[in-house]
């Protein structure tokens, strides 16, 4: 008998087959997100984090790290499609303190997690990214 289990190798089929069962399922949206960082996504996760804009509690900063995280590891900029989804969903003002605290490199993430003084420097010119296209799009 084969084993059934879930492993890493097959984590993303086990998701989509939860959201053909449950479009919403937070679950398989954070494994969809995580797999995405993982493996270096090809585009902003719109969908995933538009699903999970249903469940309660709802931290913007979730957002934020998963695309800064993104885009230290795969060298993409996912500032701007942060920036978009995060004004288009009324987040904006619930972001803009940790995009700012970012951008002045004065957040515990960029200051602690970040002891190469070249990925500190990526977080803030992220974060001002963001925050300049947020303000040009407005």
């Amino acid at each position: 008998m084969a084993n059934q289990s879930v492993n890493q190798h097959r984590l993303a089929e086990y998701a989509s087959r939860l959201l053909r069962e449950d479009s919403f399922h937070p679950a398989a949206r954070w494994v969809r997100i995580a797999l995405g960082l993982a493996n270096g996504a090809e585009e902003f996760p719109k969908e995933d984090w538009t699903a999970l804009l249903t469940v309660s509690g709802f931290d913007p900063a979730w957002l934020i790290y998963d695309s800064l995280s993104s885009s230290l590891a795969w060298s993409d900029s996912t500032a701007i499609h942060a920036a978009h989804f995060l004004r288009e969903n009324g987040l904006w003002p619930r972001a803009l303190g940790l995009l700012q605290a970012l951008a002045d490199g004065q957040h515990r993430y960029a200051q602690l997690l970040l002891a190469d003084a070249y990925d500190r420097k990526r977080v803030v010119a992220w974060a001002h990214l963001a925050l300049n296209s947020n303000r040009a799009a407005v």
